[in-house]
């Protein structure tokens, strides 16, 4: 059950048959309920319940009613304070065009159109009971979730069979990177490095690919040119089989498609996206990654994959069967940082505040119901600094400066995700220096990412003592 027992619900429909259905529904999730078959009644239900002290947490209405129908009842429960923090879902035989907006005008959380089917109503009522009181949102100023409809619910459904795989070596990375995948709906699994990617690939035919572009042992961009090989024998392979009786599974054949595979990366550089694209990617997220910008991709190329089924299954070919390299990648105002800012250092201007709080209250609403999630964040961050300096002291002794661009580059990825923007910055212009060949005499730096460092520790501490304690 994803919704507590005994949820209190007030049944309005003036049709007994739909009344008795919605009430075998009720008695199936051990709800327990109250059913009226009009407007007026309902409201002297819902008064009479609020009195004894046990006011209804749902109402179900149906939308057309004589005298007051559902729209009506809406808005007057909706315009009492006693009454706002109830959830309504309306129930409606025509599903005329615009109802929905009217819905969502009048309060109401969840739309379904008859004949109701117990599944649909189920989760449904589990997304709509997941949200709390609705007038929690309005009184804190966010903005009111969607409302529930069928289309949502087989748009959720769809989403849930989509299979992504994140290939990204960093563990704060990771965490954050499943997080906003659950967050619009998606699931994924997640490997460490490009050899586990091909792996994975090679169990499991993935809709998707989230690509990291430096990693260990095997990096993103041979890892991508690797499984554009296999793709290419693949469908070598199957031509070769002609007219033969040798049948492939839908796994099998799955995996002769073009898997795309979105790079993400912490560079933001010019001609990051070039390499990308010739290494075989398909897209190019900058990081840190914005949720909403990571929705419309995954959109965009889950339905590209899907055109490409429907084509191959039908023998139709189209250009989606070759890649689209002329796409413009998402480095819009909001997601490109500005390569010039990324050079300067704290150190040439007024000092930055350790922490970007903005950023950090998008983790803790990234975290939502789980208040854990930011507590685990900022302690893996902070276990894993340590051990990033470590690397950036070692390669600078060593003057070794592949090696201190690497553990720079890995450094700063984690950083901008938890808006320690002065701290990414430092770590930047020593990524830069490896670049160059530069690893020596870099005592001043490292002194200064140093400094840095610790204000950004002592600031995610205090952060941490006023949450929940996670045992590492």
């Amino acid at each position: 059950m994803l919704f507590r027992s005994g949820l209190r619900v007030c049944i309005v429909d003036d049709n007994g048959t739909n009344r008795t259905l919605l009430q075998h529904f009720a008695d199936l999730w051990g709800m327990n309920y109250v059913s009226t078959e009009s407007g007026p009644t309902a409201l002297h239900a819902l008064e009479a319940a609020h009195k004894r002290g046990a006011s209804f947490d749902l109402v179900i209405v149906d939308q057309h009613m004589p005298g007051m129908d559902g729209f009506e009842l809406s808005r007057h429960i909706k315009a009492q304070p006693d009454f706002a923090p109830m959830q309504i879902v309306m129930v409606s035989s025509f599903g005329r065009r615009g109802e929905v907006g009217r819905a969502k005008e009048s309060g109401i959380s969840g739309y379904l159109t008859k004949p109701v089917r117990r599944d649909h109503v189920y989760r449904c009522l589990t997304q709509v009971m997941g949200r709390g009181p609705s007038e929690e949102n309005a009184q804190d100023g966010r903005e009111q979730p969607p409302i529930v409809t069928l289309h949502t619910l087989r748009e959720d459904e769809a989403r849930k069979r989509v299979r992504i795989l994140v290939a990204e070596d960093n563990i704060v990375n990771q965490k954050v990177a499943v997080r906003m995948l659950e967050k619009i709906g998606y699931r994924a699994d997640v490997v460490g490095n490009g050899q586990e990617a091909l792996e994975a690939l090679g169990r499991i035919p993935y809709d998707v690919v989230l690509m990291d572009c430096q990693m260990p042992e095997m990096d993103g961009y041979e890892a991508t040119r690797e499984i554009r090989r296999r793709e290419a024998l693949s469908v070598k392979r199957e031509g070769s089989l002609g007219n033969s009786q040798i049948q492939m599974t839908n796994d099998q054949k799955q995996n002769t498609l073009h898997v795309p595979i979105i790079a993400m990366t912490a560079n933001a550089m010019k001609g990051d996206r070039e390499k990308c694209f010739e290494a075989g990617m398909d897209d190019f997220l900058s990081k840190p990654v914005k949720i909403e910008v990571l929705a419309v991709t995954l959109v965009r190329w889950i339905t590209k994959r899907e055109e490409g089924e429907d084509r191959e299954a039908s023998g139709v070919k189209g250009e989606a069967e070759t890649r689209e390299v002329d796409n413009e990648p998402h480095m819009t105002k909001d997601t490109q940082r500005d390569t010039n800012d990324e050079i300067r250092t704290p150190s040439d201007e007024q000092r930055d505040p350790p922490l970007d709080m903005a950023t950090l209250d998008g983790m803790r609403e990234l975290g939502g119901d789980d208040p854990s999630f930011l507590s685990e964040v900022i302690q893996q961050f902070l276990q894993d600094g340590s051990r990033h300096l470590d690397a950036i002291r070692q390669a600078i002794g060593n003057g070794d400066a592949e090696s201190l661009m690497k553990a720079a580059h890995a450094f700063k990825g984690s950083c901008g995700i938890m808006g320690a923007n002065a701290l990414a910055k430092h770590c930047f212009s020593l990524e830069q220096k490896g670049r160059e060949g530069q690893a020596e005499n870099l005592e001043d730096v490292l002194r200064e990412l140093e400094s840095e460092y610790s204000r950004v520790q002592v600031a995610l501490e205090a952060e941490l003592a006023n949450l929940p304690t996670v045992s590492t």
